[in-house]
C-alpha cells in the first residue's frame, strides 16, 4: 500500500469524504467498543478529488490507530471539512518533537507498543503517502492533554 501510494493514483473521481469517514467509522466500532473508545464525527459534507479506494485506507488506519494508540473511556473525534478532515485522539502524551518521527516507516514513538500486538508501524507512512498522491498533506500535532490530531488537506472536487 505504501509504494502504490508513492507511485501516484490511477483512478479520478469526485465523491464525499465525510461519507468515507462514515463507513469507516462503522467498521471499526466493533474494535473501539472493545477497547472501551468513544468514536464519533463532526464537521459536514467534504467533497473531493481521487481514487476513493485509497482514500478509504488513509481513513481507516487513521481510524485505527486512534483507537489502538489511546486508552480505555477515550475518545476518537473525526471533523470533515472543506476537502479535508481531522482525526483527534485521547491517546498517550507525545512529545511534539517526536510526532514528526511517527510518519517514518516502521516508527511507533518512543516506548509504545499499541494493544493489538499486530502491525509494522506503517500506518502513518500510508496516511502521508496517500495524501502526497493525491497532491495533499498529512500534519499532526500533539494534544496537550495527550494523543494525537492528524489534519489531511485533499484537493477539491472539481464542481465544489
Amino acid at each position: 500500500m505504501l509504494a502504490h501510494g508513492e507511485r501516484g493514483i490511477e483512478r479520478h473521481e469526485d465523491f464525499d469524504l465525510r461519507q468515507v469517514v462514515e463507513e469507516e467509522l462503522s467498521a471499526i466500532q466493533p474494535t473501539a467498543q472493545r477497547y472501551g473508545v468513544h468514536a464519533m464525527i463532526a464537521g459536514g459534507p467534504s467533497p473531493v478529488r481521487g481514487d476513493r479506494v485509497l482514500i478509504g485506507r488513509l481513513v481507516a488506519n487513521l481510524l485505527r490507530n486512534d483507537v489502538l494508540y489511546n486508552h480505555r473511556g477515550g475518545t476518537v473525534r473525526v471533523h470533515t471539512a472543506s476537502a479535508g478532515l481531522s482525526v483527534s485522539n485521547t491517546g498517550p502524551v507525545l512529545e511534539q518533537a517526536d510526532v514528526e518521527a511517527l510518519f517514518e516507516p516502521f516508527r511507533r514513538g518512543h516506548g509504545r507498543d499499541r494493544r493489538s500486538g499486530t502491525g509494522e508501524g506503517l500506518s502513518l507512512s500510508i496516511v502521508r503517502s496517500i495524501a502526497h498522491a493525491h497532491e495533499g498533506t498529512a500534519t499532526a500535532v500533539a494534544n496537550p492533554q495527550g494523543g494525537l490530531t492528524v489534519t489531511i488537506k485533499l484537493t477539491a472536487a472539481q464542481d465544489s
